[in-house]
């Protein structure tokens, strides 16, 4: 909802090239790369350019924009990979989607119906092997080519529809199957070891308080007597499908524990939702009203499709349901309605001064959508009662 961006000391980029976290990543980088050269189970020279200082540097310092470009560009050059993290991208081109719906009403009728799914499904998947050399796609076509109830078929299909469309990763039975180094990324890519150097600075570089995926929850520290408290960082691509994002500046958001851990979790972001270094809400109207009789409106939020992805994958409609908001609501329409009766014919000028509207509704002066909490909701709310159009 909010976009934000970091104002890093200077000095930074020199400081974190030198620190042990960056030192300590490049000595994985060439232990984990000797240990590739020495087991010879794969073309090491293939993955040459992944373990490189150059590399490592691109991906920490990669420009948020850049994000879902680098994305392609490594899945792209590396399928084998993507295999094993999200297997999304080596399925996404091929014909493996169906109507759920109407398979499941016709396999226990006709059989012939299940049979012809299986025949597409085990075609598509020969390619991605052939295409992508895909372990998943061979470990779906042997289950598939063992399926023989229709019933079975169509589970085994409906999993691999799952990870065509991107719900569904790598199942945990198959990821042993893959190159052992794998399952090592996390030590070059080390974002606990990030986290700990560097987390105070990277959230007090953003100046956020409050946090941008909600505007409601504070992201402030809290810097006690004996305990630093910091809020999370979240990945906005998620760690566990983009590993090599771990430690990459511009995919950490400062984001409240319900927003990360309650709301996003791992789910992917990838070319679905707004990403808050890039763009956000601040330009335009987010809430609506649908006015009750007996009570506060109805409130609707509203906007381009990557932030309605957002609405949903941060549930913002129930957390613009709730009393307290309602309460914030009238608080508003209160004060709105009192000043408009006091000052009468007055009341249109008076609103058009910043001063009586920060004074009115503790908008604008030192608050902002960056510090204050449902700053948006209340920016939105003013605008509805008066015609026009705060921002921030």
């Amino acid at each position: 909802m909010v976009k934000f961006k970091y104002y890093f000391p200077t000095g930074f980029q020199k400081k974190l090239k030198s620190s042990n976290f960056f030192k300590n990543s490049l000595s994985q980088q060439k232990t984990i790369y000797a240990e590739i050269k020495k087991q010879c189970q794969i073309n090491a020279s293939f993955y040459s350019s992944l373990f490189s200082e150059s590399f490592l540097l691109s991906l920490v310092f990669c420009p948020p924009k850049s994000l879902s470009k680098k994305i392609n560009e490594i899945y792209d050059n590396f399928p084998l990979l993507a295999d094993r993290f999200n297997p999304y991208f080596n399925f996404r081109s091929y014909d493996l989607n169906f109507d759920v719906s109407f398979i499941k009403s016709k396999i226990d009728t006709d059989k012939n119906v299940a049979l012809a799914l299986k025949g597409k499904f085990i075609t598509e998947l020969d390619k991605i092997l052939n295409e992508k050399s895909s372990i998943l796609a061979e470990y779906f076509s042997v289950e598939l080519k063992k399926a023989t109830s229709p019933l079975k078929i169509y589970q085994i299909c409906c999993r691999i529809r799952n990870v065509h469309v991107g719900t569904s990763v790598t199942p945990k039975g198959v990821r042993n199957i893959y190159p052992l180094w794998f399952g090592k990324l996390e030590k070059i890519f080390n974002y606990e070891a990030l986290r700990t150097e560097f987390g105070q600075v990277i959230i007090e570089s953003s100046a956020l308080k409050i946090c941008p995926y909600c505007n409601k929850r504070d992201v402030e520290i809290t810097y006690g007597k004996y305990v630093t408290a910091r809020p999370d960082l979240d990945h906005f691509y998620p760690k566990s499908r983009y590993p090599f994002l771990a430690t990459t500046l511009y995919n950490l958001v400062p984001s409240c524990g319900f927003c990360n851990q309650k709301f996003k979790k791992s789910k992917d972001t990838y070319m679905k939702n707004m990403h808050p270094l890039i763009a956000g809400t601040r330009n335009y109207k987010v809430f609506s009203f649908v006015p009750l009789l007996d009570g506060p409106p109805i409130i609707l939020l509203n906007g381009c499709t990557k932030f309605k992805s957002n609405i949903t994958l941060f549930e913002l409609e129930a957390e613009y349901q709730k009393d307290s908001i309602k309460r914030e609501y009238r608080s508003i329409n209160d004060k709105y309605e009192s000043f408009k009766g006091l000052l009468g014919p007055k009341f249109e000028e008076f609103l058009n001064t910043k001063e009586n509207i920060t004074t009115m509704f503790d908008i604008g002066g030192e608050r902002n959508i960056y510090n204050t909490s449902t700053y948006k909701f209340r920016l939105d709310t003013l605008s509805n009662l008066t015609n026009k159009n705060y921002k921030n």
